[in-house]
Parts: C-alpha cells; structure tokens; sequence
C-alpha cells in the first residue's frame, strides 16, 4: 500500500513539475532529413538605383543541418492577422530544397515562411543572416530572384 501511495506521489509531483519546464519550441517546421540542398539567394542594388540576386547553394548535409537549426529556432512568433504585411521586396530568399520546397524571405522587419509572416523577437536577426551569406565559403553566381 505505501509503495502505491509512494508512486502515486512521484508521478504525480513529475506531472506538475514538467508542466512548469519551458522547452524551446521551433519556430517553422523544418524536416532536415527531407532538405536536400539550400538555396540561400541576396540582393543586391547597384550606384544607379538598379537591383540583381545572387546565390549560393548549400549542399553539405552537415552544413544543411547547422542552417536547419538556425531557420527551425529563428526568434521570430507568427504575426497577428490585424496587422497586413504585403511581401514588397526580397532582400534575402532561402529556399529548401527537397520532396516539398520551403521559402524563407527575410526583410528587415519580418520574415516570410511560405508567405506567412512572422515578426522578429529580438533585434539583429536579418543582419545575422546577411553575415551568415557573406561568411559562406560557396561561390557566389548572379541569379534571378526566386520568390
């Protein structure tokens, strides 16, 4: 009987304590074994006003997942729907590639998953993905925008 007691205790207590455990929850939903290459494409404008894209792919699997992680724990909530956010540029497009292609746009004050927006949670989150394409040791190729 106290052994009952005594397990009924234990389980009990578990049950209230994990419900006061935060566990960090994925922003977007992110197969990484799906994924089979990233295309991670920037704008970039020209002295006259002008515009053009250039991109660079991802094909390492260990490098995709690193990439993977830093997409699925991005600090960004889903924007509320009072608020409209039309896409008007594209400044940084990445694009997963695998069975079902996922977009990533990023602007400076929102991002775009799948073309739904979602607001940053911390500030600097769109410089850090322009630093992260600039410190990818791919080649860089001139492209057309994939929106």
């Amino acid at each position: 009987m106290k052994k009952r007691i005594l397990l009924f205790c234990a389980v009990f207590v578990l049950i209230l304590s994990g419900c006061s455990f935060k566990v960090r929850q994925d922003t977007f939903y992110i197969p990484e074994e799906k994924v089979e290459s990233i295309v991670f494409q920037k704008k970039y404008v020209k002295d006259d006003g002008s515009f053009y894209y250039c991109q660079k792919l991802v094909a390492e699997r260990e490098e995709i997942e690193e990439f993977c992680d830093k997409i699925r724990y991005l600090d960004a909530k889903k924007a509320s729907y009072e608020n409209a956010y039309p896409i008007k540029e594209y400044p940084v497009i990445i694009i997963l590639k695998g069975a079902k292609d996922h977009k990533l746009i990023l602007t400076e004050e929102v991002a775009f998953f799948d073309q739904i927006p979602y607001v940053y949670t911390k500030d600097g989150v769109y410089s850090d993905f322009l630093k992260l394409y600039d410190d990818m040791d791919y080649p860089e190729e001139e492209t057309k925008p994939n929106p």
